[in-house]
């Protein structure tokens, strides 16, 4: 990968104007959709908040996998299991957040607690997928 980096540099190639760079799309997502990382100094109701955001972010994801429209069996299998390997974290955020409880807490809890159970099947079944 490098290799053309350095002929690059050795050959003195450049752009000579803005207009020659080829276009580069930056993308972030819409903040409401965005569930950053902890902060090093994050207190107990920005972990709450930000485990609520988690939780209603799987949920939706749930939605859509069990709808099938925009995913294939396989994608939507690995999606699920990705999603059961994130609900672990969930679980974890909601014993740290459990230490001292906030006026979101409850909310958080039963949340949680809703996707931990469509996660485990009782209310998510993904339908028969043939993967080839």
């Amino acid at each position: 990968m490098f290799e053309r980096l350095e002929e690059i540099v050795l050959n003195g190639e450049k752009f000579l104007s803005d207009a020659e760079c080829p276009e580069v799309f930056l993308w972030f997502p819409m903040e409401k959709d965005y569930v950053g990382p902890a902060m090093m100094n994050e207190t107990v109701e920005q972990k709450t908040d930000r485990l609520l955001k988690l939780a209603k972010k799987i949920r939706s994801q749930l939605r859509r996998i069990t709808s099938g429209l925009d995913a294939t069996g396989e994608e939507r299998l690995l999606e699920y299991l990705e999603l059961r390997n994130v609900s672990e974290e969930l679980n974890g955020l909601l014993a740290e957040c459990n230490e001292e409880k906030t006026a979101n807490f409850d909310k958080a809890k039963r949340t949680v607690t809703e996707v931990n159970t469509s996660l485990q099947g009782k209310y998510f079944k993904i339908r028969s997928i043939s993967i080839t």
